[in-house]
């Protein structure tokens, strides 16, 4: 008797699946932060006197640094695209035919000579955001990022003169819908790539980068949006 218990997954099978995507989030926005800062010295070191109308100026930096540091770590994601194609590969290895009843009395009599399985031709893996882990991420990146834009547009709106409660319902509710409808699009974007990627890398192929080759890039991209930010 064959055993049914499923194999257990490896600690880093379950580290990539469920926890990788919200440490990479964190990673981006603890970046995001610094680079905030830099474009505050920046700033300061240009105008005669900050005013709170230069605020929305660090509002669109933020958005367009979030953009780019999640994409830039995306696109170097080894682990996460490494992970797609081995969920795909399982799959294209479970059987995936079925038999036609009409057909059923011919195949008991000529078997495999009838032509009568119908094969599933493009088997691809669950969408990235249906994944737990991913799902999770998102939603973190999607609060982190309206808490940071509502301290900067609170108050630029109060200065305007609206009222107090909506100053902050249209600061943080506003900045959550933009870049959780950009992060969306991004992922969707991300997953539609790498089904493409994934039967593209041949078998033997080496598999990921180093780790080191990983870091400096990390901090290469960091410095020069840093020097962005600050010019």
């Amino acid at each position: 008797m064959k055993n049914l218990t499923p194999p257990q997954k490896s600690f880093k099978e379950t580290f990539v699946n469920y926890f990788w995507q919200l440490i990479k989030t964190i990673l981006c926005y603890l970046q995001l932060l610094l680079l905030q800062q830099w474009a505050m010295i920046g700033m300061v070191g240009t105008v005669e006197s900050f005013h709170v109308f230069h605020l929305p100026i660090l509002a669109v930096n933020a958005l367009v640094m979030a953009m780019a540091l999640y994409h830039f770590y995306d696109e170097i994601d080894d682990w996460a695209f490494m992970a797609l194609r081995k969920e795909k590969k399982g799959l294209k290895a479970t059987p995936t035919h079925e038999v036609d009843p009409d057909l059923a009395d011919l195949e008991a009599l000529y078997g495999d000579a009838v032509p009568h399985r119908e094969e599933v031709e493009d088997i691809q893996p669950t969408h990235l955001m249906k994944k737990p882990g991913w799902i999770a991420a998102y939603i973190a990146s999607v609060v982190a990022f309206a808490y940071l834009i509502g301290k900067y547009m609170v108050p630029v709106l109060m200065a305007l003169g609206v009222p107090t409660v909506w100053s902050y319902v249209i600061s943080y509710v506003g900045g959550g819908v933009i870049f959780g409808g950009l992060r969306l699009w991004r992922i969707c974007a991300l997953n539609n790539t790498w089904r493409i990627q994934i039967d593209l890398v041949k078998p033997g192929q080496k598999k990921y980068a180093s780790i080191i080759k990983r870091i400096l890039q990390g901090v290469a991209m960091l410095v020069g949006l840093g020097l962005i930010c600050y010019y």
